[in-house]
């Protein structure tokens, strides 16, 4: 039977945390060149070999495979490796916090029969410093957790400044459910108050706790809570210890800060204060970027670019010479990307529609920084860009004759494609998409002009500032709605020339879309209209008979012939030649 999904709003942590493993781990890779290679089940047993040979094993032989996925997540969950999906086929990747955990201890890491703790490295720096950032959620745990924004160590050390110690119990039922940095004083209470139950009520409550999905996993069946005191244990500040409570007559594990690193504790709280969680959603090699870097403390923060120069401009953003951001900013648009503080970036700024580079500046990364790429452009580029209904009328006739884009798209594609190595010149659905968008600001025009009632566009503007289609299909939406005294016109579009394709495209779809429509909006009166280069009678007969049983007017024109009809002197024309057409 398939297990039910669990839920994710609880601290995820791996089921293996032995520091002297993990050293063992990077060994093997480092001795047989695996950095970069791609991974595979063979290296993973190759790698449970060099455990072996080394003793980093329980009882000195090789350890199942299901150990080793848990120990390749404890290196890959501190950043020490990580797993680049970015590439095809996945390659492992030691970072630079990795090799300085190493090279640290390679020293000291010495054959032995087996896993014996006082033969054994239990603790590092390298921990200590990568739990000083760690945060959840990250790219690498999303999968098993989400809409959590913490600092798990640094949650657990100022709480154990205010309450001397955490048992396992309270890690698992309290800690470990803490979703913000903002929660520790409430948890807090929530761990004292726990502390105040009477002895049968404190076991009641673990009891019930346990039978749940996340007490299983967090109290019961390889607890995680335990391997998180071991991670918190690898740091070397925390000591681990059985301890009787007042209300439990057991020994339960727990942890606190070892009386000599208190001071330390309370300092690095102080030096990370105000340094908030930032979401990666699923942005790995930002992450690595972070976790991964010896001289990056704080994770990024977004800095906001915006464009006051009327112009569709294309932005590239470099550090260090790489790119690690691109788009394009419409008129009087802006966007965000993640910088880290106080590190030093490159703006260069190109007119989208020329592919003409005007402008570069430098800049530092910031919390709440904002720069205006207008201020940068060293021409006049300030000319307000908006169309005109003739200039966008005469774009949907020449869009519609060519067989890829105009003269106004096919500087930004190319741009696209000498920098991104991005094709898009041929692709059929940024077609259809543009042709679209050049409706859908045409009318908006009218709209502008009191010359129609309202319009509505079910595409969107996506990357680089380039329009995506309506969705299709069956189950999509109407390419464009258009209101005109009280009638709602719905226009479907195709750039789609030939019957046979118009056929197998649009057939279908086209009379769906408007029949949704209507059935949405019963009490409305709907026309369609379909629009395209070419109109064949036989496919406007099919569409129009199966919407003739829906008593929905439909006509099928040639785009030629309805920019006739809109683009008139003033809306008492518009309304007349749109009523003639459904006459």
């Amino acid at each position: 039977m398939a297990k039910r999904d669990r839920s994710k709003k609880f601290w995820f942590i791996p089921k293996r945390a032995n520091v002297h493993q993990m050293l063992a781990f990077l060994h093997g890779m480092i001795e047989k060149n695996y950095d970069g290679t791609t991974w595979n089940p063979q290296k993973q047993d190759n790698l449970n070999l060099e455990l072996k040979k080394l003793g980093a094993t329980k009882d000195g032989e090789k350890i199942a495979p299901q150990g080793m996925r848990t120990l390749l997540a404890s290196v890959h969950y501190l950043g020490f490796v990580y797993l680049d999906t970015t590439t095809e086929p996945t390659r492992i990747r030691i970072t630079e916090a990795g090799y300085q955990f190493y090279n640290m201890h390679k020293n000291d890491l010495r054959v032995i029969e087996k896993l014996t703790k006082s033969l054994t490295i239990n603790s590092s720096p390298s921990v200590y410093h990568q739990m000083k950032k760690l945060q959840i959620t990250n790219p690498i745990i999303l999968p098993h957790c989400e809409d959590i924004f913490v600092f798990p160590f640094r949650v657990v050390l100022s709480m154990l400044l205010k309450l001397e110690y955490l048992d396992k119990e309270e890690i698992a039922l309290y800690v470990f459910h803490t979703s913000s940095m903002s929660e520790i004083d409430f948890r807090v209470q929530e761990i004292i108050n726990f502390r105040k139950l009477g002895a049968l009520d404190r076991e009641n409550l673990i009891n019930q706790y346990k039978k749940t999905d996340v007490g299983n996993i967090t109290l019961t069946q390889a607890a995680s809570s335990s391997y998180f005191m071991q991670f918190c244990e690898g740091t070397g500040v925390i000591e681990r210890n059985s301890i009787y409570v007042d209300n439990s007559d057991k020994a339960i594990d727990s942890i606190k800060i070892k009386s000599q690193f208190r001071q330390d504790v309370v300092k690095v709280l102080s030096q990370f204060k105000g340094i908030h969680p930032y979401d990666f959603k699923d942005n790995l090699l930002l992450w690595i970027d972070y976790i991964g870097s010896m001289g990056k403390l704080y994770p990024p923060v977004d800095f906001k670019l915006k464009n006051s120069s009327l112009r569709e401009v294309y932005i590239e953003v470099f550090q260090h010479k790489d790119i690690i951001y691109t788009n394009v900013l419409a008129f009087l648009g802006e966007d965000c990307f993640p910088v880290f503080i106080d590190e030093e970036y490159e703006v260069r700024i190109y007119l989208f529609d020329q592919a003409q580079h005007v402008g570069e500046f430098k800049f530092k990364g910031n919390e709440n920084g904002v720069l205006d790429v207008g201020d940068f452009i060293k021409l006049d580029c300030t000319a307000n860009a908006e169309n005109s209904l003739l200039e966008l009328e005469d774009e949907i006739r020449l869009h519609s004759k060519v067989t890829t884009f105009t003269s106004t798209m096919l500087p930004k594609l190319r741009l696209l494609n000498k920098k991104l190595g991005i094709d898009k010149i041929n692709d059929k659905s940024l077609r259809g998409a543009y042709y679209e968008y050049l409706f859908y600001r045409l009318l908006s025009i009218l709209k502008s002009k009191n010359m129609i009632d309202d319009i509505f566009w079910n595409g969107k503007i996506g990357k680089y500032n380039l329009p995506i289609q309506a969705p299709g299909g069956k189950q999509g939406t109407p390419d464009i709605i258009f209101i005109k005294d009280g009638i709602h016109y719905i226009l479907e579009l195709t750039t789609i020339k030939s019957k046979s394709g118009q056929h197998s495209a649009e057939l279908s779809s086209v009379p769906d879309h408007i029949r949704l429509y209507s059935k949405q909006f019963r009490n409305i009166k709907i026309r369609g209209i379909f629009c395209a280069p070419e109109i064949h009678e036989r496919n406007h007969n099919v569409m129009k008979a199966i919407l003739f049983g829906e008593g929905i007017e439909f006509i099928s024109i040639k785009d030629s012939e309805f920019l006739d009809i809109l683009c008139v002197e003033n809306a008492m024309l518009l309304g007349q030649k749109l009523e003639v057409l459904f006459t």
